[in-house]
């Protein structure tokens, strides 16, 4: 797995970035634009990991606050119930923690019982429920553990 994060554990290149911002278009209601995905090699502010395949989970980092959004996780649908997203997770943990982060939060959609049920898997704790927290009107979760 590639690791990027600010000062770059991995470099990055162009072909990674654009190929995930594909893969992004294909399987999110609300993609990134390609700008935004190139943006990220610049980016002091992410943690992007992913797999040869592609597979990824990408964070927005809050430093003061010791705390990391989570933005985006997909697994490509072959290799789901594989338990790859549950190695990403892993990783990212692994990587941001001893970097001084202690918390993680994300926003799930409140139908979205499959993503629901992993992070309750993972300590994630409900929090609160966001009415009309997307742009087509759903509510989101918002969850958060701490490690």
């Amino acid at each position: 797995m590639k690791t990027f994060i600010n000062q770059g554990i991995l470099d990055i290149n162009q072909d990674d970035l654009l190929r995930l911002s594909h893969i992004d278009s294909l399987f999110f209601d609300y993609p990134w634009k390609s700008r935004d995905w190139l943006d990220l090699a610049n980016s002091e502010q992410h943690c992007l990991i992913f797999d040869e395949h592609y597979n990824f989970i990408l964070f927005y980092l809050s430093p003061l606050e010791e705390m990391a959004h989570l933005l985006k996780i997909l697994v490509l649908p072959e290799f789901r119930r594989q338990g790859l997203a549950q190695l990403l997770f892993q990783k990212a943990v692994k990587t941001l923690n001893p970097q001084g982060y202690k918390s993680l939060f994300l926003e799930v959609r409140e139908n979205n019982e499959g993503a629901i049920n992993f992070y309750l898997k993972n300590d994630f704790k409900k929090l609160e429920l966001v009415q009309k927290y997307y742009s087509d009107g759903q509510n989101a979760w918002r969850m958060m553990t701490s490690f």
